[in-house]
């Protein structure tokens, strides 16, 4: 829909709030991702973001409604999208990252390597002790 008909871009929920609720529930992995296309290209997995982009993550909300959940951020892999990467963790301390490779978004990964090694790699990225993990 055109334009937020008033509201403001903070004030609005993340994508797909309700499945985060039913992701945490049954203790599955949710991917934070920077747009709502890459959100829907993601067949089977749980994914969320949120409105305006990576200049304009709103870190508080997304703490709170991600607290306790594990999260892997597949961040676009571009200037702006490891720059909104840093704060996501700063904000999500726990959360782990899968990294594509450079230029490419969270659908772009997904395309590229199929449903299966996309859910294998999130797996991989949940168990990992570091924090990024790059395909």
């Amino acid at each position: 829909m055109p334009g937020l008909l008033g509201a403001r871009e903070a004030d609005l929920p993340l994508y797909r709030q309700d499945e985060v609720g039913m992701a945490a529930a049954a203790g599955e992995t949710v991917v934070l991702c920077e747009s709502e296309s890459s959100c829907d290209a993601l067949h089977g997995v749980y994914a969320t973001t949120w409105a305006g982009g990576a200049g304009s993550p709103p870190l508080e909300k997304l703490a709170r409604a991600l607290k306790g959940v594990d999260v892997v951020v597949v961040p676009d892999h571009d200037d702006a999208g490891l720059a909104c990467l840093d704060r996501l963790l700063g904000a999500l301390p726990t959360a782990k990252v899968l990294l594509g490779r450079p230029g490419e978004d969270a659908r772009d990964l997904y395309v590229r390597v199929g449903p299966d090694r996309f859910t294998e790699l999130l797996a991989a990225a949940a168990d990992a002790e570091g924090s990024r993990q790059a395909d």
